[in-house]
């Protein structure tokens, strides 16, 4: 029982890992095509102002923020900082 305990944990933390991950990636990657797709059509309608770019910019560093999020650090370590998805990969370890 306890090797299926220990395996049935150690699948749900690689795959929580993997969403953490994912989460970050997919709203970075939407942040970036609406930056891209609303700064070309502001630049090719001529719409692109000084005011207008820095409303562009302003919403893709929301996204980034947002994305970023789930990469940040957790707590305060000696040594590298930790991601979200790197704390619980480290809970794997076999010793604990």
């Amino acid at each position: 029982m306890r090797g299926f305990h220990e395996g049935g944990l150690k699948f749900i933390i690689e795959n929580t890992v993997l969403i953490i991950n994912a989460m970050a990636l997919v709203i970075i990657v939407i942040g970036t095509i609406e930056a891209f797709f609303v700064g070309l059509w502001a630049t090719l309608s001529g719409s692109a102002t000084k005011r207008r770019k820095r409303e562009v910019w302003l919403r893709y560093s929301r996204w980034l923020v947002a994305g970023l999020t789930f990469l940040v650090e957790m707590e305060q370590r000696e040594g590298p900082a930790m991601r979200a998805a790197d704390s619980v990969a480290k809970s794997l370890a076999s010793d604990w």
